[in-house]
């Protein structure tokens, strides 16, 4: 072996570093998310349904549209409910000499966008669902206030679909 050799088994190494790192992430959840739902009730009877659970759950309906069918609603600055996995999001800093890459530091609060549409087709109503969750975190080298999205585990679309 030359003096070339050595070179090769050193990157030969840090590919398999790299690659075993990489094996060792978890991999992000996926959730089985029921968007919609068709009822045998009326429209009206549906409606009034969902707001009752929007009232009892402290989700505030910004705009509402009986004839159009839709509802829009949101609940800003909660605490977890269990109804997202929002993993703790990855800052870097480019100002330094070295950019080396951190997990945000801490979870401040939760923000749910809902936007509900109910429909009447063919004897039955059908409502879809279409949530939007983010956290607000602490980047790790700013110290400054930032937003991530979050992944729906299902629970609240559950939840609102059951009651009505």
């Amino acid at each position: 072996m030359g003096a070339g050799g050595g070179g090769f088994w050193r990157r030969a190494a840090a590919v398999l570093l790299v690659g075993s790192l990489l094996g060792c992430q978890q991999p992000q959840p996926t959730y089985d998310v029921e968007r919609s739902r068709s009822y045998q009730q009326d429209k009206a009877e549906v409606w009034n349904r969902i707001l009752q659970f929007l009232h009892e759950n402290d989700i505030t309906v910004r705009r509402i549209d009986f004839e159009g069918g839709t509802i829009e609603a949101q609940r800003a600055n909660y605490q977890d409910a269990g109804w997202a996995e929002c993993e703790l999001a990855i800052g870097t800093d480019r100002s330094g000499d070295t950019p080396r890459p951190r997990r945000a530091r801490q979870r401040v609060d939760r923000s749910l966008s809902l936007d509900i549409g109910v429909r009447e087709a063919g004897g039955s109503t059908q409502v879809t669902l279409d949530p939007t969750f983010t956290e607000t975190q602490i980047h790790p080298w700013r110290n400054l206030p930032f937003e991530t999205g979050c992944v729906s585990k299902g629970v609240l679309e559950r939840a609102l679909l059951d009651a009505i």
